[in-house]
Parts: structure tokens; sequence; C-alpha cells
């Protein structure tokens, strides 16, 4: 898969012609990988380069000041994700006001045929893009014959009845339904950070944890524990995260089980894959050292391991 940071520098690689399909991503949920599937389909059924175009930062952190919604994935996690669906390339425009202003017929001419030779479009049915979101499916079935693309506009995938979406899987995991996020992602969910020294509580409590910052604009799970996994030295490590309230003293740490490594200023992988608890308050440390033994042994029966 290659990676552009413009159209321009992608223009030679996809002049034979291409499918592309275009938005945010974020998350590369089931309904994304739908959509990627068939982008794939047309690609090669048609002899042409798949081709996904997405923005860095989000389109919202420019033109709203109130609506910016945290990020599922950020853009190194999602290229992570997208390596994996095969496609021949992703240009990651820079979105700015400048960008944000293009009309969407412009955006149509000079981006996406002229610059990436557009044969087929795929696209989700909600999906627009351009200056006030004109280039709606409407817009771009009127055009599709005189500009000589095709197009194909995917209806959004149903989990119970309703459809899925980023927000929605944003507000799950935010309000403590986490595997309901899960299965609407299709895929665990990364938090990369680097290791950073804490107080040393959990170390003194008989559970070292490493303590992991997160890029500012990352979702933040609902407070409380978690059974979690990250990969050491290509060996996966289980364990159990913890979440704290971002509205006290926010923490974001992780006890990997039979470890006793040292990754402080490592960049770190962590993928939650279990809600366990609820944040609690403790009369005092032996209590809270007895909660964590008990969530211990209630996340290794989880994972199966001894």
């Amino acid at each position: 898969m290659q990676v552009y940071s413009n159209i321009e520098s992608a223009a030679a690689f996809l002049r034979d012609g291409s499918a592309v399909t275009i938005g945010s991503f974020d998350g590369i949920h089931v309904g994304h990988q739908r959509i990627l599937a068939e982008l794939s389909t047309c690609a090669s059924e048609n002899g042409l380069k798949s081709v996904l175009v997405t923005f860095d930062p989000h389109p919202q952190q420019i033109v709203s000041t109130t609506d910016i919604p945290p990020l599922l994935t950020t853009t190194v996690e999602k290229l992570r994700l997208l390596e994996e669906q095969k496609l021949d390339a992703v240009v990651v425009i820079n979105f700015t006001r400048e960008v944000a202003a293009v009309s969407a017929r412009d955006f149509l001419e000079k981006y996406l045929l002229e610059g990436l030779a557009c044969r087929f479009l795929v696209i989700g049915s909600n999906h627009a893009f351009g200056h006030r979101r004109e280039g709606n499916v409407a817009f771009l079935r009127a055009n599709a014959e005189q500009y000589g693309y095709h197009l194909k506009a995917l209806d959004p995938i149903l989990f119970h009845n309703r459809p899925v979406s980023s927000m929605r899987i944003r507000r799950e995991i935010t309000t403590g339904d986490f595997g309901s996020a899960l299965t609407m992602l299709g895929h665990d969910l990364e938090f990369e950070g680097a290791v950073v020294h804490g107080k040393g509580i959990g170390k003194r409590l008989g559970f070292p944890t490493m303590n992991v910052t997160l890029a500012a604009e990352k979702i933040v799970p609902a407070p409380g524990v978690y059974a979690a996994y990250n990969t050491v030295d290509s060996c996966r490590r289980y364990g159990m995260m913890y979440v704290g309230d971002q509205k006290q003293e926010f923490a974001f740490e992780v006890n990997l089980f039979d470890f006793d490594g040292d990754l402080y200023g490592d960049t770190v992988s962590v993928f939650p894959t279990a809600f366990v608890r609820d944040s609690m308050q403790f009369a005092d440390s032996g209590a809270l050292a007895r909660q964590i033994a008990n969530d211990e042994m209630t996340i290794r029966e989880m994972f199966n391991i001894r």
C-alpha cells in the first residue's frame, strides 16, 4: 500500500485509472470495511488501482469550534488498519480551511478526476464532500454520465436495527458499552502512546503499571477496569487496563501479567478487549489491592491464562 500526502504526489501512480473512496474513515468500522471490500472488487474487476482519500486532521477539527469528535483512530493507527485492507494507495490530505472551502464540483474535477484519474467512485449513501457538503449522492449521480465515472453508493450496515457509524461507536465507548463498540468496529481498538513514569502506586501495591500518554485528540473509554493486551517483542502480553475519571486525576495505565520488563520511554499499543467493572473508591490501600487482585483473577479467567 502506497501512502501519499497530497493528490499531486499520487497522480503518477494512479494515472492509468483508479477506483476511489473518500472520507474520514475514523475507526475503520464494519461499514467502512464493506466499502473498502467493494472498492477492491471494483478495482480488480476493471483493471484499476484502489485508493482511499482521507484527511488529517479530522475535518470537524477545522470547520467546527464546538462539535469536535474524539478520534477512534489517529492517522497512524488508521493507516495500520488500512494495511490489512490490501488497498493500492491511501492519500492523506492535510485538511485546512482552504480545503474546506473547495466546492464539491472543484473537488470532483480537480482532485478525483484529474488528480486521481477516478473511474469508479464508491461511497456510503450518507457521505458528502466539498464546501457545505454539497458533494452528496444526488450530486454525484447527476454528474456521473457527464464526467464518465461509475458510482456505487452503499447503504449502512445495521447493528440492533440502527446504522453503524463512527459517532455511534464513540458514544458506546465513552458511556461504557465497550462490547457493542468492538462489535461495530469489527476489530480490536488500538490505543498508542508513550510509556511515562507515574506515581508508583501500583508498584507499591504489588501491581506495577505502565502509564500511557495518549494523543490529545484520541478518544478515552469510560472510566473503569478493562481486560487488555499489548505486544512486547512480538509476544502478546495480557493484562488489565485502568482508565481514571477525566474530571478528576486522569490515568490510563496497564498492568501486564507475568511481565517485569522496563518499557519507560517506549511507544506501546494497548488493545482493551472487554469492560470489567466501573471505577470505585476505596477506604484504604489494602482494600484497593484486594480489588485489583480480584480483577486480575477475573481477567485471567477471561483470557484463559493462569
